[in-house]
């Protein structure tokens, strides 16, 4: 690893390892605790944490953008998906997996036609009707 010079002077290549292993350290048994929420094998939550990252690194547009596993989706697949199939299953398992991949279908088609002011729109909007 080649080690370069900020302009603060420090060297980029440690706080970027050090950086990386302390959000591991957080991430990982955050997304272990939204699998058991989501009623999924905790092997699916490690997979949370990588997969999305990779592929937000390759797709994604945006450096503000925070991209894991959220609490509220782990939530909602366990109460709808739950009512479908018995959690734990594979049935449920298959269920799960196919709500996130359509997720992820979306999303890209949403970035091939660059829907972002969607979002701006929606959020500004709902703002408003918050603050007034």
């Amino acid at each position: 690893m080649s080690e370069q010079q900020n302009p603060t002077g420090t060297r980029r290549g440690w706080t970027d390892i050090v950086a990386g292993l302390s959000l591991a350290s957080v991430n990982i048994p955050q997304v272990l605790g939204y699998t058991r929420i989501a009623a999924m094998p905790a092997v699916t939550g490690l997979y949370t944490v990588l997969l999305p990252l990779v592929a937000f690194a390759a797709f994604g547009s945006s450096r503000h953008l925070v991209v894991a596993a959220d609490s509220a989706t782990a939530a909602i697949f366990s109460s709808a998906i739950g009512k479908m199939a018995r959690p734990e299953s594979a049935h449920y398992i298959a269920l799960v997996s196919m709500t996130a991949l359509l997720c992820a279908a979306l999303l890209l088609v949403a970035r091939v036609f660059r829907l972002g002011f969607l979002a701006d729109f929606l959020s500004r909007t709902v703002l408003t009707g918050f603050l007034a």
